[in-house]
């Protein structure tokens, strides 16, 4: 991981990083795997900062990592600590609900494409299918596709889903045709 940054600015941050982490797991308080995978958040967000490696993260690196892989957050805030501390840097992890939404709605959006490529017909296609819908035309924040209740129904000429999900009822375009919605939610 080290050898694929080249020698510069970020190479000795991640250096750094990678030698304040390994203390702390030679002292037991973290992991080697947990090394591991903060040491991929450091490598990927100083890749977010520059692809040539050769400046640290700015706070719209950071923003930007974030909105785009907003699993990483844990794994990046010892980082960006470690950033603040060693370079004197006033990063912050927080970023808006606004930016949150809509990576989260872009991400959506493109599994929908995916999935529309391959307009499967499979139970566990039509479940996921489902709940990608739910999540992106509904905004529900999670679904349990093992829990949901789907049958065909049509509206207005347009085939889709009526499904039912904790005693709501919800309607969700089929997979044939996608809606024209989908490509002006960016």
């Amino acid at each position: 991981m080290i050898d694929s940054v080249p020698a510069g600015i970020a190479a000795t941050a991640l250096l750094g990083y990678r030698a304040y982490l390994m203390e702390k797991q030679r002292k037991g308080s973290t992991t080697i795997r947990s090394v591991r995978l903060s040491m991929r958040a450091a490598q990927s967000l100083l890749a977010t900062a520059s692809e040539s490696f050769d400046t640290l993260p700015t706070q719209q690196a950071v923003i930007a990592y974030l909105t785009h892989t907003p699993g990483q957050k844990a794994a990046t805030q010892g980082f960006v600590g470690y950033l603040n501390r060693t370079y004197e840097l006033s990063l912050n992890m927080e970023i808006s609900e606004r930016a949150q939404s809509k990576a989260r709605n872009r991400k959506l959006e493109a599994d929908l494409q995916v999935m529309y490529g391959n307009n499967g017909e499979s139970d566990a296609f039509m479940r996921n299918w489902i709940k990608t819908a739910l999540m992106l035309f509904h905004g529900l924040p999670r679904v349990n596709k093992k829990n949901l209740s789907f049958s065909p129904f049509s509206v207005q000429g347009k085939d889709g889903y009526n499904v039912v999900l904790q005693e709501k009822t919800y309607w969700v375009p089929g997979p044939e045709k996608l809606p024209p919605i989908v490509n002006t939610l960016s």
